[in-house]
């Protein structure tokens, strides 16, 4: 395990009420919150889906803060001392989003980083214009979301158009570390020195329970001590986050 001073950052969870297909009541959402401190997670990232088809930005926003006062007045109601959640969305990835009034409003509170979802097809060079346009209009890091699962549809040129996009960061999902083929994948990414930080990409307690320290137990395994520490203090660094 990691020392205090490299505390843990899950980047992508479900966790607010009522959201999504995420926690489906306020109660469920603290029962996530603690799994993922229990796991030494002290930040955790409430990144319910944003689809600009279906509604404004402002209009998600007030539906996210109402959710957030929900969980959080749970949270106090249990005697939870700690206030680790932190505000964003996961944004899904269409043709007009890059019009959205507000659409920087969507970033992860406290930084400049927009968490985007692609399609689950070949990377389209129209999907990758929208997000340029969004990052340079509004002076953004993105953030792709679960990169890991594109595995599965993307050729080589896909990742390779993924690459090369401004600053981008890959949250790659800690339970990766399951399956060969991508845990592979996250340690070539590690490797060639890309910017990488894990998500539980939590939805519930059952199918898609909180599971983040099993990513990290697993390169902990893999890496030597310096460049484990190194991998943790870069994705705190990363996310300009200050615990």
């Amino acid at each position: 395990m990691p020392s205090e001073k490299y505390m843990l950052i899950d980047t992508h969870t479900h966790i607010l009420p009522d959201m999504d297909d995420g926690a489906p009541n306020a109660e469920v959402g603290v029962k996530m919150v603690k799994a993922l401190l229990d796991q030494g997670v002290r930040s955790i990232f409430a990144t319910p889906h944003y689809y600009h088809h279906l509604e404004t930005v402002s209009e998600f926003l007030n539906r996210r803060e109402k959710a957030y006062l929900e969980i959080m007045s749970e949270m106090r109601r249990q005697g939870i001392a700690e206030r680790p959640i932190v505000l964003g969305a996961e944004v899904s990835i269409e043709r007009d989003l890059q019009y959205a009034q507000g659409v920087e409003k969507l970033c992860i509170e406290g930084t400049d980083i927009i968490l985007f979802e692609l399609p689950y097809s070949r990377l389209k060079g129209w999907e990758v214009s929208v997000i340029e346009n969004i990052i340079f209009k509004h002076r953004l890091r993105p953030m792709i979301a679960h990169v890991d699962r594109y595995l599965d549809v993307f050729e080589e040129s896909d990742f390779m158009q993924m690459y090369q996009i401004p600053d981008v960061i890959f949250q790659v999902d800690a339970s990766c570390v399951d399956k060969f083929r991508y845990r592979s994948f996250l340690m070539k990414l590690i490797k060639k020195g890309s910017r990488v930080v894990l998500g539980s990409d939590c939805h519930n307690t059952g199918s898609r329970k909180p599971e983040y320290i099993k990513g990290i137990q697993y390169l902990g395994k893999k890496l030597d001590e310096e460049s484990f520490n190194k991998l943790l203090y870069n994705m705190r660094e990363i996310l300009n986050i200050t615990l």
